[in-house]
């Protein structure tokens, strides 16, 4: 079956490096152990050693990590070490706390919601000397410290105050959830969001989401996976102002099982009314995941980002970005923890540009099973380019032991040809779009119905399977960027079209782009 116009590939003879469609990785940080699962929850978390960079705190994952790991903070100017808390049980949310102390130096949470034998618990540290400051504990199957989050200074009296979900409490209805906002000052409760459903599982999720609604206090975002109004987890999200509690804005998931709300983020100001904006996972959604961007100020859709990947759960992680590729709105991150390669589902994230919604970059480790994406945070400019720099966890990595994870900290400058597509669905018309390519050169697109290769050729290796075939030959801009808009029949309905993108100049491939067409 064809749809597009058929030409022989014909790529040239150049030698064709291996080139990653993302920066370069300035830093690795493994794991020290086995089942340590490092890399399943990251979060920046300001500068605390007073270099002016922005650090990085990293913990475990629930599912991953196996018994007691560690929650440690890397330095921004050097990759080092500034802190390790040991003996944390799984440590799978993490977050920057904001001054808690009122000492001048930003400080961190994190929350194990297996310790206490389900009960869960939420430690902040101080981001000076690493002391405990506070520990919340939850009773019962509470589950409290499955989502943790700064939630800036609430009460007004100086100290940043905390976020922390506990899905698992039955305040109202058995497992209908709730959410704490706590004193940084004396850890007191300052406010308990209650969720109102039966197995609802609210405050799964949490974000501090800044001043909203205009009152000079921070508001709070908080999710419902098991919010059932479409079917079952459908997913749910609200926005509660900070000052009153009163709800400002809720947003229900499109179908059952899309799993709306399991990760939330603040992600700046996109679309310029001086408000921080959101981004909403709903990594079950068909067909393969879906990350909604939402105005805090008017409620509405701004864009949605999805996975075309077959088998990809898209927006299993989703942060903000900064801003990465230097054009003034803040970008988006995406994480996925299973996209297919040659052994296993090693995972991806990618970045979206926060004004357009196009990819702007994408990695991908070359570990099998290692679950990269599960984790994806900004991470500031770490490398002094002017570009935002982004970190993403593969806590089932192995270097360091079998399951010890890994962090990987990309430097925001694209390297390498970048392939993405956009509204690949039946009737739909398609944009291929060529980033990272030779300025005012040419590039092609082949694609293949067979599969994804590899195949030896005498002009390198590509991931297609023979007999594939080009579109025509496209003109890069003086940015090294091309775009292609093609129309797809609904006959084509359930095909899976391997792609790949050569820049002909130089003979560099594009990263391998299977799409299934839903």
């Amino acid at each position: 079956m064809r749809f597009f116009p058929v030409f022989f590939l014909c790529f040239l003879a150049f030698p064709v490096p291996l080139l990653t469609q993302s920066g370069d990785v300035l830093y690795r940080i493994d794991g020290a152990h086995a089942y340590a699962g490092q890399g399943g929850a990251l979060a920046s978390c300001g500068d605390l050693n007073g270099d002016g960079i922005s650090d990085l705190l990293i913990g475990g994952d629930q599912y991953v990590t196996y018994g007691a790991t560690s929650a440690r903070v890397i330095s921004g100017a050097d990759g080092s070490e500034l802190f390790s808390w040991t003996g944390l049980t799984n440590a799978e949310a993490v977050a920057g706390a904001g001054d808690v102390n009122a000492d001048g130096i930003p400080d961190v949470i994190v929350g194990s919601i297996w310790a206490n034998s389900g009960g869960g618990q939420a430690k902040v540290f101080s981001g000076a000397d690493g002391t405990l400051l506070h520990t919340f504990n939850g009773t019962g199957a509470d589950y409290l410290g499955n989502a943790v989050s700064g939630a800036g200074d609430v009460n007004a009296d100086g100290h940043a105050d905390l976020l922390v979900g506990a899905w698992g409490e039955s305040s109202f209805l058995g497992y209908s959830g709730t959410a704490y906002v706590y004193s940084g000052l004396d850890g007191t409760v300052l406010r308990k969001y209650i969720g109102l459903i039966n197995h609802g599982y609210f405050g799964g999720s949490v974000a501090n989401m800044g001043d909203v609604d205009g009152d000079s206090v921070p508001d709070q975002l908080i999710g419902e996976l098991g919010n059932d109004s479409l079917g079952y987890n459908t997913g749910a999200v609200y926005l509660y102002s900070g000052a009153t509690g009163q709800l400002i804005h809720s947003w229900v998931g499109p179908h059952g099982n899309s799993r709306f709300g399991n990760r939330i983020a603040s992600v700046g100001d996109i679309d310029g009314d001086g408000l921080s904006d959101c981004v909403i996972a709903a990594p079950f959604q068909i067909p393969t995941g879906t990350a909604h961007v939402l105005s805090s100020g008017t409620g509405m859709t701004l864009f949605s980002l999805k996975g075309y990947e077959p088998d990809e759960v898209f927006a299993k992680s989703v942060s903000g970005a900064g801003d990465v590729n230097a054009d003034g709105i803040p970008d988006i991150l995406v994480g996925s923890d299973r996209w297919y390669v040659a052994g296993g589902y090693t995972g991806m994230a990618r970045i979206f540009s926060g004004a357009t919604g196009e990819e702007l970059q994408r990695f991908s480790p070359t570990t099998p099973d290692g679950r990269c994406g599960l984790a994806v945070t900004g991470v500031g400019d770490w490398n002094a380019d002017g570009l935002g720099d982004w970190a993403v966890g593969a806590p089932a990595e192995g270097i360091s032991g079998y399951k010890s994870g890994s962090t990987y900290i990309i430097s925001g400058k694209l390297q390498g040809v970048l392939l993405s597509t956009e509204n690949f669905g039946p009737g739909d018309f398609a944009v291929f779009r060529v980033k990272g390519g030779t300025p005012l050169g040419l590039a092609f697109l082949a694609y293949s119905f067979q599969g994804g290769g590899p195949s030896q050729t005498p002009f390198g290796e590509v991931a297609l399977t023979q007999p594939f075939h080009t579109l025509p030959a496209l003109d890069l801009s003086l940015n090294g960027d091309a775009e292609l808009v093609q129309y797809l029949p609904h006959s084509i309905a359930g095909t899976t079209i391997w792609t790949q993108a050569l820049d002909f100049t130089t003979g560099n491939l594009s990263n391998p782009n299977p799409l299934r067409v839903y």
